[in-house]
Protein backbone atom coordinates (compact mmCIF):
# COMPACT_ATOMS: atom_id res chain seq x y z
CA UNK A 1 0.00 0.00 0.00
CA UNK A 2 2.69 2.38 0.74
CA UNK A 3 4.30 1.20 -2.72
CA UNK A 4 1.24 2.64 -4.21
CA UNK A 5 0.59 5.84 -2.82
CA UNK A 6 4.68 6.32 -3.53
CA UNK A 7 4.15 5.64 -6.97
CA UNK A 8 0.70 7.98 -6.80
CA UNK A 9 2.74 10.73 -5.42
CA UNK A 10 5.57 10.47 -7.94
CA UNK A 11 3.52 10.61 -11.15
CA UNK A 12 1.55 13.28 -10.06
CA UNK A 13 4.59 15.68 -9.09
CA UNK A 14 5.91 14.33 -12.85
CA UNK A 15 2.81 15.73 -14.07
CA UNK A 16 1.95 18.96 -12.40
CA UNK A 17 4.04 21.23 -14.86
CA UNK A 18 1.56 20.07 -17.38
CA UNK A 19 -0.89 20.40 -15.57
CA UNK A 20 -0.32 23.59 -14.19
CA UNK A 21 0.26 25.04 -17.67
CA UNK A 22 -3.48 25.93 -18.54
CA UNK A 23 -4.14 26.73 -21.96
CA UNK A 24 -5.62 30.33 -22.35
CA UNK A 25 -9.21 30.23 -23.18
CA UNK A 26 -9.16 33.22 -25.40
CA UNK A 27 -7.12 35.76 -26.48
CA UNK A 28 -7.98 39.81 -27.75
CA UNK A 29 -6.22 42.74 -29.34
CA UNK A 30 -7.71 46.21 -28.28
CA UNK A 31 -7.89 48.20 -30.23
CA UNK A 32 -9.78 45.74 -32.84
CA UNK A 33 -9.71 47.99 -35.11
CA UNK A 34 -7.77 51.47 -35.44
CA UNK A 35 -7.27 54.14 -38.36
CA UNK A 36 -3.68 55.45 -39.05
CA UNK A 37 -2.41 57.41 -41.86
CA UNK A 38 0.80 56.71 -44.20
CA UNK A 39 4.30 56.99 -41.81
CA UNK A 40 1.91 57.11 -38.25
CA UNK A 41 2.66 54.41 -35.79
CA UNK A 42 -0.07 52.63 -33.48
CA UNK A 43 0.05 50.74 -30.47
CA UNK A 44 -1.48 47.63 -30.26
CA UNK A 45 -2.09 45.39 -27.13
CA UNK A 46 -2.74 41.70 -26.44
CA UNK A 47 -5.10 40.33 -23.58
CA UNK A 48 -5.57 36.53 -22.86
CA UNK A 49 -7.28 34.87 -19.73
CA UNK A 50 -4.96 32.95 -18.24
CA UNK A 51 -1.79 34.44 -17.21
CA UNK A 52 1.10 31.88 -19.10
CA UNK A 53 1.84 32.32 -22.47
CA UNK A 54 5.45 31.86 -23.30
CA UNK A 55 5.44 32.89 -27.22
CA UNK A 56 3.35 35.62 -29.29
CA UNK A 57 4.05 35.56 -32.66
CA UNK A 58 2.79 38.83 -34.62
CA UNK A 59 1.82 39.22 -37.94
CA UNK A 60 0.37 41.45 -40.74
CA UNK A 61 -1.95 40.12 -43.49
CA UNK A 62 -0.66 42.98 -46.37
CA UNK A 63 2.67 44.36 -44.96
CA UNK A 64 2.20 46.66 -48.39
CA UNK A 65 -0.05 48.68 -46.26
CA UNK A 66 0.42 48.12 -42.52
CA UNK A 67 3.41 46.23 -40.34
CA UNK A 68 3.69 45.29 -37.39
CA UNK A 69 6.61 45.30 -34.49
CA UNK A 70 7.35 43.94 -30.81
CA UNK A 71 9.53 45.46 -28.24
CA UNK A 72 11.06 41.97 -28.58
CA UNK A 73 11.83 41.34 -32.17
CA UNK A 74 13.71 38.44 -31.96
CA UNK A 75 11.28 35.91 -30.19
CA UNK A 76 8.13 38.06 -30.11
CA UNK A 77 7.49 37.54 -26.51
CA UNK A 78 5.79 41.09 -26.25
CA UNK A 79 1.92 41.59 -25.38
CA UNK A 80 2.24 44.75 -26.98
CA UNK A 81 2.92 45.76 -30.83
CA UNK A 82 3.23 48.66 -32.82
CA UNK A 83 1.63 49.20 -36.29
CA UNK A 84 2.96 51.69 -39.04
CA UNK A 85 1.03 52.72 -41.58
CA UNK A 86 2.58 51.93 -44.95
CA UNK A 87 0.22 52.67 -47.99
CA UNK A 88 -3.47 53.75 -48.37
CA UNK A 89 -5.48 50.50 -47.47
CA UNK A 90 -6.60 47.71 -44.77
CA UNK A 91 -4.69 45.45 -43.21
CA UNK A 92 -5.47 43.02 -40.70
CA UNK A 93 -2.97 42.30 -37.54
CA UNK A 94 -3.13 39.39 -35.84
CA UNK A 95 -1.26 38.09 -32.62
CA UNK A 96 -1.07 33.70 -32.23
CA UNK A 97 0.05 32.20 -28.70
CA UNK A 98 1.97 29.18 -28.50
CA UNK A 99 -1.33 27.34 -27.26
CA UNK A 100 -2.63 28.28 -31.02
CA UNK A 101 -4.94 31.44 -29.93
CA UNK A 102 -5.48 33.95 -31.89
CA UNK A 103 -6.58 37.57 -31.89
CA UNK A 104 -7.23 39.68 -34.76
CA UNK A 105 -7.66 43.90 -35.36
CA UNK A 106 -7.93 46.06 -38.34
CA UNK A 107 -6.26 48.57 -39.39
CA UNK A 108 -7.03 51.01 -42.20
CA UNK A 109 -4.21 53.25 -43.82
CA UNK A 110 -5.01 56.72 -44.94
CA UNK A 111 -3.33 59.26 -47.01
CA UNK A 112 -0.31 61.15 -45.46
CA UNK A 113 -1.59 63.99 -43.71
CA UNK A 114 -0.28 67.29 -44.45
CA UNK A 115 -1.15 69.91 -41.55
CA UNK A 116 -2.76 73.13 -42.95
CA UNK A 117 -0.03 75.88 -42.49
CA UNK A 118 0.27 79.25 -43.94
CA UNK A 119 -0.01 82.92 -43.78
CA UNK A 120 -1.90 85.35 -45.41
CA UNK A 121 -2.28 89.42 -45.28
CA UNK A 122 -5.75 91.27 -45.86
CA UNK A 123 -4.14 92.99 -48.72
CA UNK A 124 -1.86 92.21 -51.99
CA UNK A 125 -1.11 95.51 -52.51
CA UNK A 126 -2.13 99.17 -51.20
CA UNK A 127 -1.13 103.15 -51.80
CA UNK A 128 -0.42 105.47 -49.20
CA UNK A 129 1.04 108.52 -49.16
CA UNK A 130 4.08 110.31 -47.64
CA UNK A 131 3.48 110.37 -43.91
CA UNK A 132 0.53 108.16 -44.27
CA UNK A 133 -0.15 104.93 -42.52
CA UNK A 134 -2.18 101.41 -43.12
CA UNK A 135 -2.30 98.77 -40.45
CA UNK A 136 -1.51 94.93 -42.47
CA UNK A 137 -3.32 92.33 -40.77
CA UNK A 138 -2.07 88.69 -41.15
CA UNK A 139 -3.81 85.81 -40.99
CA UNK A 140 -1.99 82.56 -39.73
CA UNK A 141 -3.40 78.91 -40.30
CA UNK A 142 -3.61 77.09 -38.26
CA UNK A 143 -5.05 79.26 -35.57
CA UNK A 144 -3.26 77.62 -32.75
CA UNK A 145 -2.72 80.48 -30.40
CA UNK A 146 -0.40 82.94 -30.76
CA UNK A 147 2.51 82.55 -33.14
CA UNK A 148 5.90 84.79 -33.13
CA UNK A 149 5.46 87.08 -36.79
CA UNK A 150 8.71 89.25 -38.29
CA UNK A 151 7.79 91.93 -40.84
CA UNK A 152 10.14 93.58 -43.27
CA UNK A 153 10.51 96.13 -45.95
CA UNK A 154 12.16 95.75 -49.31
CA UNK A 155 12.91 99.40 -48.95
CA UNK A 156 12.77 100.80 -45.89
CA UNK A 157 13.91 104.33 -47.75
CA UNK A 158 10.13 104.51 -49.21
CA UNK A 159 8.16 102.64 -46.45
CA UNK A 160 8.36 101.06 -43.18
CA UNK A 161 7.17 98.08 -40.85
CA UNK A 162 6.62 97.72 -37.15
CA UNK A 163 6.81 95.11 -35.29
CA UNK A 164 2.19 94.93 -35.92
CA UNK A 165 2.31 95.37 -39.28
CA UNK A 166 1.73 99.21 -39.81
CA UNK A 167 3.34 100.62 -42.97
CA UNK A 168 4.54 104.16 -42.75
CA UNK A 169 5.04 105.99 -46.21
CA UNK A 170 8.48 107.75 -46.18
CA UNK A 171 9.20 108.75 -49.64
CA UNK A 172 7.77 108.26 -53.57
CA UNK A 173 8.45 104.91 -54.65
CA UNK A 174 7.30 101.13 -54.09
CA UNK A 175 8.35 98.46 -51.57
CA UNK A 176 7.12 94.99 -50.73
CA UNK A 177 6.24 94.58 -46.99
CA UNK A 178 7.03 91.12 -45.74
CA UNK A 179 5.64 89.45 -42.81
CA UNK A 180 6.86 85.95 -42.18
CA UNK A 181 6.34 82.93 -39.54
CA UNK A 182 8.87 82.71 -37.07
CA UNK A 183 8.05 78.74 -36.75
CA UNK A 184 7.40 77.54 -40.40
CA UNK A 185 8.83 80.05 -42.50
CA UNK A 186 5.97 80.67 -44.68
CA UNK A 187 5.55 84.08 -46.09
CA UNK A 188 2.87 86.95 -47.10
CA UNK A 189 3.90 89.99 -49.03
CA UNK A 190 1.86 93.01 -49.56
CA UNK A 191 3.23 95.74 -52.59
CA UNK A 192 3.44 99.32 -51.06
CA UNK A 193 3.10 102.33 -53.54
CA UNK A 194 3.87 105.87 -52.28
CA UNK A 195 2.81 108.90 -53.40
CA UNK A 196 3.85 112.67 -52.79
CA UNK A 197 2.32 114.42 -49.66
CA UNK A 198 -1.38 114.71 -49.48
CA UNK A 199 -2.24 118.53 -49.05
CA UNK A 200 -5.91 119.63 -48.31
CA UNK A 201 -7.84 122.27 -49.49
CA UNK A 202 -8.85 124.38 -47.01
CA UNK A 203 -11.01 126.81 -48.91
CA UNK A 204 -12.51 127.83 -52.05
CA UNK A 205 -13.52 131.66 -53.32
CA UNK A 206 -15.27 132.52 -57.00
CA UNK A 207 -14.34 135.43 -58.54
CA UNK A 208 -18.05 136.89 -57.96
CA UNK A 209 -20.13 135.98 -54.90
CA UNK A 210 -23.12 137.46 -57.42
CA UNK A 211 -24.15 138.41 -61.12
CA UNK A 212 -26.68 139.27 -63.54
CA UNK A 213 -26.96 137.96 -67.10
CA UNK A 214 -29.49 138.40 -70.06
CA UNK A 215 -31.35 135.56 -71.12
CA UNK A 216 -29.03 133.71 -73.77
CA UNK A 217 -25.99 135.49 -72.38
CA UNK A 218 -23.06 133.70 -70.67
CA UNK A 219 -20.64 134.54 -67.56
CA UNK A 220 -17.53 132.39 -67.25
CA UNK A 221 -17.01 132.09 -63.03
CA UNK A 222 -13.57 130.96 -61.70
CA UNK A 223 -12.17 129.64 -58.57
CA UNK A 224 -9.57 130.26 -56.32
CA UNK A 225 -8.13 126.97 -54.67
CA UNK A 226 -6.15 127.40 -51.00
CA UNK A 227 -3.59 126.52 -51.00
CA UNK A 228 -2.14 126.87 -53.44
CA UNK A 229 -0.46 123.56 -53.88
CA UNK A 230 -3.01 121.85 -52.92
CA UNK A 231 -3.19 117.88 -54.05
CA UNK A 232 -6.97 117.36 -55.50
CA UNK A 233 -8.17 120.84 -56.78
CA UNK A 234 -10.83 119.21 -58.81
CA UNK A 235 -13.87 120.81 -58.89
CA UNK A 236 -17.78 120.09 -59.80
CA UNK A 237 -20.70 122.92 -61.14
CA UNK A 238 -23.83 122.95 -60.72
CA UNK A 239 -27.19 124.68 -60.44
CA UNK A 240 -30.11 125.12 -58.44
CA UNK A 241 -32.54 125.92 -61.32
CA UNK A 242 -31.23 125.11 -64.64
CA UNK A 243 -35.22 126.06 -66.30
CA UNK A 244 -33.08 129.78 -65.68
CA UNK A 245 -29.59 129.23 -65.84
CA UNK A 246 -27.08 126.36 -66.45
CA UNK A 247 -23.52 125.73 -65.54
CA UNK A 248 -20.92 123.78 -67.63
CA UNK A 249 -17.94 121.92 -66.39
CA UNK A 250 -15.85 124.79 -66.36
CA UNK A 251 -18.12 127.28 -64.70
CA UNK A 252 -19.86 128.70 -67.59
CA UNK A 253 -22.78 130.03 -66.51
CA UNK A 254 -26.16 130.70 -69.45
CA UNK A 255 -29.27 132.50 -68.78
CA UNK A 256 -31.95 130.27 -69.99
CA UNK A 257 -35.11 131.91 -68.93
CA UNK A 258 -35.99 135.09 -66.34
CA UNK A 259 -35.27 134.54 -62.73
CA UNK A 260 -32.58 133.67 -60.45
CA UNK A 261 -30.53 130.30 -59.45
CA UNK A 262 -27.32 129.44 -57.47
CA UNK A 263 -24.05 128.24 -58.55
CA UNK A 264 -22.47 126.36 -56.73
CA UNK A 265 -19.14 125.17 -56.91
CA UNK A 266 -17.84 121.88 -54.59
CA UNK A 267 -14.71 121.14 -54.17
CA UNK A 268 -13.39 117.49 -54.01
CA UNK A 269 -13.03 117.65 -49.79
CA UNK A 270 -16.75 118.79 -49.77
CA UNK A 271 -15.78 123.04 -49.39
CA UNK A 272 -18.22 124.90 -51.66
CA UNK A 273 -18.82 128.49 -52.88
CA UNK A 274 -22.06 129.90 -54.57
CA UNK A 275 -22.71 133.00 -56.96
CA UNK A 276 -26.07 133.99 -56.97
CA UNK A 277 -27.47 134.93 -60.75
CA UNK A 278 -29.66 137.09 -61.90
CA UNK A 279 -31.48 136.20 -65.45
CA UNK A 280 -33.39 139.20 -67.09
CA UNK A 281 -34.79 139.47 -70.18
CA UNK A 282 -32.68 140.13 -74.11
CA UNK A 283 -32.20 143.67 -74.15
CA UNK A 284 -33.89 144.67 -77.66
CA UNK A 285 -30.95 147.41 -79.18
CA UNK A 286 -34.10 148.97 -81.08
CA UNK A 287 -36.17 149.94 -78.25
CA UNK A 288 -33.24 152.88 -76.91
CA UNK A 289 -31.51 153.27 -73.97
CA UNK A 290 -34.69 153.42 -71.74
CA UNK A 291 -35.91 150.30 -72.23
CA UNK A 292 -31.87 149.05 -71.77
CA UNK A 293 -31.80 151.13 -68.42
CA UNK A 294 -35.08 149.81 -67.22
CA UNK A 295 -33.86 146.31 -67.80
CA UNK A 296 -30.54 146.71 -66.60
CA UNK A 297 -32.14 148.34 -63.12
CA UNK A 298 -34.90 145.20 -63.09
CA UNK A 299 -31.55 142.64 -63.09
CA UNK A 300 -29.95 144.63 -60.41
CA UNK A 301 -33.39 144.36 -58.71
CA UNK A 302 -33.55 140.91 -58.53
CA UNK A 303 -29.95 140.53 -57.60
CA UNK A 304 -30.42 142.49 -54.84
CA UNK A 305 -33.34 140.49 -53.59
CA UNK A 306 -31.57 137.32 -53.82
CA UNK A 307 -28.52 138.67 -52.33
CA UNK A 308 -30.56 140.17 -49.28
CA UNK A 309 -32.85 136.78 -48.87
CA UNK A 310 -29.96 134.47 -49.13
CA UNK A 311 -28.27 136.12 -46.26
CA UNK A 312 -31.41 136.03 -44.21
Amino acid sequence: MNKFLLCTLLIALLAYPALAETAPTGMQLVPVTMSVRIGETAQLEAFWVTNEVRRLTWSSSNPAVAVVNCLDLEDFFSPVAFVTGISPGTATISVIGHHGHTGTATVTVTSVYVPVTGITLNKSATSIMIGATEQLAATVLPSIGLIPLTWNSSNPAVATASSSGLVTGISVGTAEITVSRVDTGDTATCVITVTSVYVPVTGITLNKPATSIQVGGTEQLTTTISPENATNQNVTWSSSNTAVATVSSSGLVTGISIGTAEITVRAANGLTEICHVAVTPETNETNGGCNTLNFGMLGFALLFAVCVFSKK
